[in-house]
């Protein structure tokens, strides 16, 4: 079972390169095309910086990964609960911290940035283009968490791929509408909402045991800091090889 897990694993992680690759091709020159090579750099460095809000989540996905292993194993089921429970309060947090941070910066931003767009236009396109991280940890990341520990990682492998396709079409479906770029990044984040349904009616189907609505078992987190410590350290290590 965990040969056959590795080799469809491989078999999905390849398709998502390829699906990523592709995406990368299309949505940035399709956004040229459409608004020009100005706007899309907007785009691109408001995503940049958005994306450093991930770092919310150091050291949590870890942590509840190591920390299922065991349960899944003896088929725990109360552990395995209360450590997704846990795990979902804590990325519901995490939620709400980064939509605090991109309303933050997107306040920042709009007064401080190009001329290129309006500051109305600099102010709701960072918070569209800031709305597919929120999406992710509040619906998503409880579901990548378990089905990474319980050795399911094509499972999230594939979802992405849908999810990006689909990006992909809305992205075009909008462009024929003639949609303005605002409405255009707020679409695509929505799409993520796609891999969390397919996540979630997988989760549904295969784990009938599974609930994030018990009583959290924090203590099984506490090793957060030591996991965040070791991917800090990992980080430095490939930048300073």
């Amino acid at each position: 079972m965990r040969t056959k897990n590795v080799a469809y694993g491989s078999l999905a992680t390849a398709l998502l390169s390829v699906v990523t690759m592709l995406s990368g091709l299309i949505i940035p020159r399709q956004i040229i095309l459409a608004f020009g090579s100005e706007v899309n750099g907007i785009a691109n460095s408001i995503t940049q910086f958005i994306s450093y809000f991930t770092l919310l989540e150091a050291g949590l996905a870890g942590s509840a990964i190591f920390s299922l292993y065991k349960p899944l194993a003896t088929k725990d089921k109360p552990v395995i609960n209360g450590i997704l429970s846990a795990s979902k309060q804590y990325y519901n947090r995490i939620a709400l911290l980064y939509l605090g941070g991109v309303v933050l910066f997107s306040i920042i931003f709009s007064v401080v940035g190009t001329d290129i767009l309006s500051q109305g236009d600099l102010l709701l396109l960072s918070l569209a283009i800031g709305l597919g991280g929120v999406l992710e940890f509040s619906t998503m990341a409880k579901y990548r968490v378990l089905l990474t520990a319980a050795q399911k990682t094509y499972v999230v492998a594939l979802a992405t791929s849908v999810s990006i396709a689909v990006k992909v079409i809305v992205l075009y479906i909008a462009l024929y509408l003639e949609s303005g770029i605002i409405l255009i990044k707020a679409l695509t984040g929505l799409t993520i909402l796609v891999r969390s349904l397919i996540l979630y009616i997988y989760v549904k189907r295969n784990f009938r045991h599974v609930s994030f609505t018990e009583k959290p078992n924090k203590e099984a987190l506490q090793q957060r800091g030591d996991v965040l410590l070791r991917q800090l350290l990992s980080s430095v290590q490939r930048a300073f090889p």
